[in-house]
C-alpha cells in the first residue's frame, strides 16, 4: 500500500466524515443560515454583551484574536470580527501569488457577504436553530473554551509541552464545527487560550450564558466628543507621509 494510496484514502474518511457531522447538525438543527445578532442598546442583553462579555474577549482573548493577521484571521475585536468568523487561509507567509484581501469593514460589508466569498469564512457562532443546545452545541468559541477546561495545562507546568507551536510558520489548524471533534481528539490540550491558562468558572459562566441566548451583541455607546478627538489625532498620527511615517503606521494600523 503507497503512501499516496493512504493519504488519500484518510483524506475520503475525513470528508466523508465531515460530511456526516453536517448532515446530522442538519438533521437535528437545520441549514445554517446567518443570524440578526445585533440588539438595541436599550436591551437588557445589550447591557449583558457590552459589560459582561466583551471584558472576557477584551482581557483574554483579543491579544491574540486582535489584528489582521490573527489565527485563523478570527478577529474578536468587534462584533463584526466575532461574527465573520474564521478563515484558515494565511494573511502572511510563503505565497507565490497575491491572495484576495480580508480587511474586515473594507472588503465585505456583512456577515453574508464574508460567507458568499469564493473562499468564505466559516462561523465560530451557532447559525443553525436558536436554541440553548444548538448554540452551545454549534459554537466553535465555545466548544474551544469548554475543551480547555476539560484539558487545562498543569497547574505546576513551568515550559510548556512540545506539542505546543508558536512559530510564525506554523500549520495553522482552523476546526469549523464539523471538524472540531477530531480537533478536540488530536489536540486535547489546544483549547483555547492556546498555551494561557483557561478562563476562570466565572467568566466560563458567562460566556456559556451569552451564547446559550444566541450570542446577542451590542455596540459600543456613542463616541464622546473628547474620545472623537482622541480617535482624531490618532489619525493625524497614522497618516503622516513618507516612507518611515507609512512603515511603522502600517504596523500601528494593523495591530
Amino acid at each position: 500500500m503507497t503512501i499516496h494510496f493512504i493519504a488519500v484514502l484518510m483524506l475520503t474518511l475525513f470528508v466523508s466524515a465531515c460530511s456526516d457531522k453536517t448532515e446530522q447538525l442538519n438533521k437535528d438543527f437545520g441549514k445554517p443560515q446567518v443570524r440578526d445578532r445585533i440588539v438595541e442598546a436599550e436591551d437588557p442583553l445589550a447591557n449583558y454583551f457590552l459589560n459582561k462579555v466583551k471584558p472576557i474577549l477584551e482581557n483574554r482573548c483579543v491579544v491574540c484574536h486582535g489584528c489582521y493577521d490573527s489565527p485563523c484571521q478570527l478577529k474578536l475585536s468587534s462584533v463584526e470580527g466575532i461574527d465573520r468568523g474564521f478563515s484558515p487561509e494565511l494573511v502572511y507567509g510563503l505565497r507565490l501569488s497575491e491572495m484576495e484581501s480580508t480587511r474586515l469593514f473594507i472588503d465585505a460589508e456583512n456577515t453574508q457577504q464574508w460567507r458568499d466569498k469564493e473562499k468564505p469564512f466559516k462561523p465560530v457562532l451557532n447559525e443553525r436553530e436558536q436554541i440553548p443546545e444548538a448554540n452551545l452545541q454549534g459554537s466553535v468559541l465555545y466548544q474551544m473554551l469548554a475543551q480547555k477546561n476539560a484539558h487545562p495545562l498543569p497547574a505546576d507546568v513551568s515550559v510548556l509541552p512540545d506539542s505546543f507551536d508558536f512559530s510564525l510558520d506554523r500549520k495553522q489548524q482552523c476546526p469549523s464545527i464539523e471538524t472540531i471533534g477530531k480537533y478536540q481528539k488530536d489536540f486535547p490540550l489546544a483549547g483555547m487560550p492556546y498555551g494561557f491558562p483557561n478562563i476562570n468558572r466565572s467568566e466560563f459562566k458567562t460566556i456559556q450564558t451569552w451564547v446559550e441566548q444566541g450570542a446577542p451583541m451590542a455596540q459600543p455607546p456613542a463616541i464622546t466628543d473628547s474620545l472623537q478627538q482622541r480617535i482624531n489625532d490618532w489619525e493625524t498620527l497614522v497618516n503622516r507621509e513618507g516612507n518611515k511615517a507609512k512603515l511603522i503606521n502600517r504596523y500601528i494600523y494593523e495591530h
